[in-house]
């Protein structure tokens, strides 16, 4: 859960978040001698919390470093390419794959087996 820069008291009151108790209590001291009336309940409020309550105070002073990075550069774009380079036949291995048994493969076809084949002969009968 975000806070707005008002509702976090280390914001609001210029404070340092790693600050411990007693930084917190001298500064907001100082806030209230010179706070008008009106203000010094709201200083003491917040001194309370940030003291009193140390969920609080981590939950606040964790706060104050939320979005305090500046914003990443968008990564460049690629430029669209005109026209998509051709697909190889039958996936990305089949080209180089077939390239490679075409280089190692007899000049005959390997893949039909002769007429006489003994083997076939024998399945025949």
């Amino acid at each position: 859960m975000s806070r707005s820069p008002i509702e976090n008291p280390f914001e609001r009151f210029d404070i340092d978040p790693t600050a411990g108790v007693e930084a917190i209590t001298e500064h907001m001291r100082e806030l209230a001698a010179d706070a008008p009336e009106s203000q010094r309940q709201l200083v003491r409020d917040s001194w309370e919390a940030l003291t009193l309550q140390p969920q609080r105070r981590i939950a606040a002073a964790l706060s104050t470093f939320v979005d305090r990075e500046p914003p990443r550069p968008e990564p460049p774009r690629a430029e669209p390419r005109a026209t998509a380079p051709p697909a190889p036949v039958g996936g990305a291995l089949v080209g180089p794959v077939l390239a490679l048994h075409t280089e190692l493969a007899p000049a005959r076809d390997l893949a039909v087996p002769p007429a006489t084949d003994p083997l076939l002969e024998s399945l025949r009968k």
